[in-house]
C-alpha cells in the first residue's frame, strides 16, 4: 500500500494532491487498484524535464501536448506508454482521448487497463484527467 493523497478537498484535507489525512492521521491506500490509480495520476502530472536528478523524465507537455496543431496520435502514443509503463498494469485495453481545439483542452475520457491482480482499472476508477495550456 501507499500513502493515500488528496483528491477531494474537505474540511481535513485543504489541498488536492496532499498526504491524506482522517481525523489527523496519515492515511495509507486501501487497495492495489487505488494505488495503481494514484500512482498513474502522479506520472501524468510529471512534465517533461521537471525532475532535477533526470530531466528526461516525464511527459513533454509542453514540447508536444501545449502546441498548435497537436498530433493526437502522437500524445495517445505518449499516454499509452505511460500507463502501460505503470507499475501493476500490464495491459491497455483502450485509450479515448477527447481534445477541444477551440478551448485547447485535452481529456482522456476513456481507458481499460488490466492489472497484475487481474482488476481492470477503468477511467472511472481514475476520475477524470484534464489538461490544457489555459486552464
Amino acid at each position: 500500500m501507499d500513502l493515500e493523497l488528496v483528491t477531494v478537498i474537505d474540511d481535513e484535507n485543504p489541498t488536492i494532491g496532499d498526504l491524506k489525512l482522517t481525523n489527523g492521521q496519515i492515511r495509507l491506500t486501501q487497495t492495489f487498484k487505488q494505488a495503481v490509480a494514484q500512482h498513474l495520476r502522479i506520472r501524468l502530472q510529471f512534465f517533461f524535464g521537471e525532475w532535477f536528478l533526470d530531466a528526461r523524465e516525464g511527459i513533454p507537455y509542453f514540447q508536444r501536448i501545449f502546441v498548435k496543431a497537436p498530433d493526437l496520435g502522437k500524445i495517445s502514443g505518449i499516454f499509452r506508454r505511460v500507463i502501460l509503463e505503470t507499475p501493476g498494469v500490464v495491459a491497455l485495453d483502450n485509450l479515448t482521448l477527447d481534445f477541444n481545439a477551440a478551448t485547447r483542452i485535452l481529456a482522456i475520457s476513456s481507458f481499460n487497463a488490466k492489472l497484475d491482480t487481474n482488476e481492470t482499472l477503468t477511467a472511472s476508477d481514475f476520475g477524470a484527467f484534464i489538461v490544457g495550456s489555459e486552464i
